[in-house]
């Protein structure tokens, strides 16, 4: 049993329980609402998430710091169903958008990771494409984001994209694909690597050469 967990039922109420004993309640302001049967929603005791879940059983964990996180699964006129969603610890966003509008797609956001402002993360397209026989060629399936990962001012990480640890990705960056490397700067539009060999810190530069 967790020490302390949090929980937000569907009318975007928290409940604090510690040791399994609730002991404080309280609502989420501008809070929409989940929407269907079976969503397990948990978020950290210092997560104060904006989520609007329509849908079946869709699972998320988010265990960020403070606000600036908006997660949208489905919507009025689409559910998603079976998608996952975690965020972990000690990962902030200033203000950062998650969509999803299709099933069974899979979100993992690593620990300790930097978002900025005006950033949107697209699990799956609006719309659909095919081909010239009717099949679904754009399905989206999963964004994949490790440790301690910065993420830089409007930036848009599409569908089905893989961002391994200790990456730095560039302001207004476009980014699709697969990025196994480590420790990597990616930018522009398409985004691609244009830097290897780097790391950050969320000190600014003249904090940090201090502490050097």
């Amino acid at each position: 049993m967790r020490i302390i967990k949090k929980t937000i039922s569907d009318s975007g109420r928290v409940h604090i329980y510690v040791f399994g004993i609730k002991i404080i309640s309280y609502s989420i302001k501008n809070y929409r609402g989940i929407h269907g049967v079976g969503n397990d929603v948990v978020v950290g005791k210092h997560s104060v998430p904006k989520l609007s879940i329509y849908g079946d059983n869709n699972r998320v964990r988010i265990d960020s710091v403070g606000g600036g996180l908006a997660v949208h699964l489905g919507f009025g006129a689409g559910d998603c169903n079976n998608c996952s969603l975690s965020v972990g610890a000690g990962t902030t966003f200033v203000s950062a958008d998650i969509r999803v509008r299709e099933d069974n797609v899979n979100i993992s956001i690593g620990e300790d990771c930097q978002f900025s402002e005006k950033i949107i993360i697209w699990a799956s397209d609006t719309h659909t494409i095919t081909d010239m026989q009717g099949n679904v060629t754009n399905f989206g399936k999963y964004v994949t984001i490790g440790n301690h990962v910065w993420v830089g001012y409007g930036a848009t990480i599409c569908k089905n994209t893989k961002i391994a640890d200790g990456c730095i990705i560039g302001t207004g960056a476009v980014v699709s694909g697969t990025f196994d490397k480590p420790n990597c700067v990616i930018a522009g539009n398409p985004a691609r690597v244009v830097k290897e060999n780097a790391s950050w810190d969320r000190r600014p530069i003249n904090v940090y050469s201090q502490s050097r």
